[in-house]
């Protein structure tokens, strides 16, 4: 196990992970962080952080991803008001009947209750999109086949404000 110690609290920049339950949330977290499909079956309960350390800055960054819900408290803006949020991920199963209405739900709800934090919009499940959730200002991926993670991790860390350069391939990217 690795221990890095921080230089200061700016070093951690902290994303609330936003979409129902089948939105694929795990299977997207666990491909951005490992490069590596894991079917939703296999994954083992998680629901709090994930880490992933951002390589060529000049010192360690770390994304904390934290996932939530709607219904895990009723007003989140107020649960979080201690906590420094950075940015805010919308996650659409491209793959559900409901689409375009979770994406205008959870929409709404960012901009309710994480009013001044960039949103970033990204549909999963593009190996299964149905044709009529075409979306415009989505960033496609898929979990599955590794699609769209490369643009992700770019639009990521611009909105985080950090300076990187693009990524061509994140699957050859090194393990944490």
């Amino acid at each position: 196990m690795k221990f890095f110690k921080l230089e200061n609290k700016d070093d951690v920049r902290h994303v609330i992970v936003l979409g129902n339950n089948n939105s694929g949330k795990k299977s997207f977290l666990l491909f951005y962080k490992d490069g590596e499909y894991a079917d939703d079956r296999n994954i083992p309960p998680f629901n709090n952080i994930s880490y992933r350390m951002v390589n060529g800055l000049a010192h360690p960054t770390f994304i904390s991803f934290d996932l939530n819900n709607p219904n895990d408290n009723l007003i989140p803006s107020l649960v979080y008001k201690h906590k420094k949020v950075d940015a805010v991920l919308i996650l659409v199963d491209l793959s559900s009947s409901t689409a375009k209405a979770d994406l205008a739900f959870y929409t709404k709800f960012a901009k309710i209750h994480y009013k001044d934090v960039n949103a970033l919009l990204v549909g999963t499940k593009a190996d299964k999109q149905h044709q009529e959730n075409d979306i415009t200002n989505l960033i496609v991926t898929s979990a599955k086949t590794g699609t769209g993670f490369a643009e992700f991790h770019d639009q990521l860390l611009d909105s985080l404000s950090l300076k990187h350069t693009p990524s061509v391939n994140l699957k050859t990217s090194s393990k944490n």
